[in-house]
C-alpha cells in the first residue's frame, strides 16, 4: 500500500501567498521506486508559490524505508524544534504505519531500530552508502561542487 503525500497550506515567505503543497512523510521506496530518485534529486517535500515562483524544501519529518536494503531511517529537521520524545513518539507512529502496511512475515527486525539522520544531506549520505557509494566518494564530489562554487 502507497503512503500518498499529504496536501499542506502553506504560506510563501516572499509574498505571503497561501497555497498547497503536497507533504511526504514516509517514502518507501520499495511500494514507490521512483520516490528515490525525487527524494536525492531534491524534489520530495519542495515547494514552489504559485504567485512569485519563489520555492523550496519544507521542514518536515521523514521516514525513508527501502525494504530490498532492510534500510529505515528517520529525519526530523532541526528547524521544527521537536523535543526528543516529540520526535520519538512521531517517528514510533510513522514506523508502526509502515510495519502494518506490510505482511507479518516480511516486518523484521530493522523496524525496530530505525537509523537516524542528523541532517537532510546525512539521509543522503546513508541511502547512498547502502547503494555502495562510498563517503571518500560522496566526500570528493561535495568538495569538488565546493570549489566550483568559490570560484564564481
Amino acid at each position: 500500500m502507497p503512503f500518498p503525500p499529504m496536501p499542506t497550506q502553506v504560506n510563501c515567505p516572499q509574498c505571503n501567498t497561501r497555497f498547497v503543497a503536497q507533504l511526504h512523510t514516509i517514502v518507501d521506496v520499495g511500494e514507490n521506486p521512483e520516490l528515490k530518485e525525487q527524494l536525492l534529486r531534491g524534489e520530495i517535500n519542495y515547494a514552489r508559490c504559485p504567485n512569485c515562483g519563489s520555492g523550496g524544501v519544507l521542514s518536515a519529518p521523514l521516514l525513508y524505508h527501502d525494504p530490498a536494503k532492510e534500510l529505515l531511517i528517520s529525519f526530523v529537521p532541526n528547524a521544527l524544534s521537536m523535543s526528543a520524545q516529540e520526535q520519538e513518539q512521531f517517528i514510533g507512529r510513522l514506523v508502526q504505519m509502515v510495519m502494518n502496511a506490510l505482511p507479518e512475515e516480511k516486518r523484521k527486525a530493522y523496524f525496530l531500530q530505525p537509523k537516524s539522520a542528523l541532517t537532510f544531506e546525512t539521509l543522503l549520505d546513508t541511502i547512498l552508502e547502502a547503494d555502495g557509494i562510498s563517503k571518500a566518494f560522496l566526500e570528493e564530489r561535495r568538495a569538488k561542487i565546493r570549489d566550483r562554487k568559490s570560484v564564481v
